[in-house]
């Protein structure tokens, strides 16, 4: 009976966590919530809005996290291209929020794009058009049809980063990194920069969940239980 006990208790210890949520943002209001987000509009036509549940990303729009993310976490929702196609749609991670100025993006390096076309900014057509970069990346091919919304999931241990794309269960590609510069989220649509004609490039954010695993706190008393009980079968 002591047998069954421990395993018992150490069962349920290895299950019983709780979902911290960290943001939630259904994108129901006439405006996006700044006391989640960070607007930035950067370029001359830049915009963020709220249309019908979703966060529209046009020409550079860029959303960027109030809170810092912990050392691990979850982004989940999902997204589709709705403009011109030479779009891309990046979630920056680790980031400090901090824009290069020259080019309006995010200088560390750690994120996850996916591209109408393929190649950085979407230029290169026929290349690896989803891709996972840390000083080093990991690439892949999917095909985005226009209007079409693909859900996705980002796992980001501290030390490893995971894509889903559609299929939330399989990963599509992972990246071990450790890299970073800050503790934020950073979204953005990447299609159009300064030399560039204008490709009126769209993106459209639904249902966006970012969470964090943690033992909850009956688990860590009944791991400790758990260990005391075993120490006593030893000593008889």
């Amino acid at each position: 009976m002591s047998k069954i006990l421990t395993s018992l208790i150490l069962m349920i210890t290895s299950y019983a966590y709780s979902q911290i949520q960290i943001i939630n943002d259904d994108f129901n209001g006439t405006a996006i919530n700044t006391s989640t987000w960070q607007v930035l509009a950067p370029m001359g036509d830049s915009s963020m809005t709220v249309l019908g549940g979703s966060a529209v990303f046009f020409q550079r729009g860029i959303l960027i996290s109030n809170e810092n993310m912990p050392s691990s976490y979850e982004i989940e929702g999902r997204f589709a291209f709705t403009g011109g196609s030479h779009d891309c749609f990046q979630i920056n991670l680790r980031t400090d929020g901090a824009l290069m100025q020259d080019y309006f993006n995010f200088p560390n390096d750690v994120y996850v794009q996916f591209s109408r076309r393929g190649g950085d900014d979407g230029d290169q057509t026929g290349n690896h058009n989803v891709y996972i970069e840390s000083y080093g990346a990991t690439y892949g091919n999917y095909t985005f049809n226009n209007d079409a919304y693909c859900d996705f999931k980002i796992v980001d241990t501290g030390n490893l980063i995971t894509l889903y794309l559609n299929d939330l269960v399989t990963p599509f590609l992972s990246l071990n990194s450790t890299a970073g510069s800050g503790h934020k989220i950073g979204i953005e649509n990447r299609g159009y920069v300064p030399w560039w004609p204008t490709f009126d490039n769209q993106v459209k954010l639904e249902f966006l969940k970012v969470t964090s695993s943690i033992p909850e706190p009956s688990s860590l008393s009944l791991l400790a239980l758990g260990g005391v009980v075993v120490a006593l079968r030893r000593k008889r």
